[in-house]
């Protein structure tokens, strides 16, 4: 059974850092906040309602020898690593950094990948 826990960065930063420790992550990420997970089956994000202009949300996440499951709104514009033709599609046993932004007219997020 996971929890979440939040918290102030210690490293003196604007950034919250909430960490999620179920195998199933959902998020509806909070500006100014990063959501650290473990190992993930899957990760299911929502986007807020309301989003300011300077709107700015991390996600981190493993996934296993199994690819974890991506799911998330299709107004999402993604570039980067395991992403083709504008979806992102985690592959097996990579950990994931995504930044997520909103530069006033889309929500951009762009995606990192390295082998774990």
């Amino acid at each position: 059974m996971g929890f979440i826990t939040s918290g102030n960065s210690s490293a003196g930063l604007s950034t919250n850092i909430t960490t999620i420790t179920e195998s199933t992550a959902a998020i509806t990420p909070d500006n100014n906040t990063e959501y650290r997970c473990g190992e993930v089956t899957s990760v299911t994000i929502t986007l807020p309602e309301d989003m300011p202009d300077d709107y700015a949300a991390y996600i981190v996440f493993t996934s296993g020898t199994t690819a974890a499951e991506a799911v998330y709104p299709d107004s999402i514009k993604w570039s980067g690593d395991d992403v083709i033709d504008g979806v992102f599609i985690p592959v097996a046993s990579r950990r994931y950094n995504i930044g997520i932004w909103y530069d006033g007219v889309n929500v951009n997020a762009a995606v990192r990948g390295a082998g774990v």
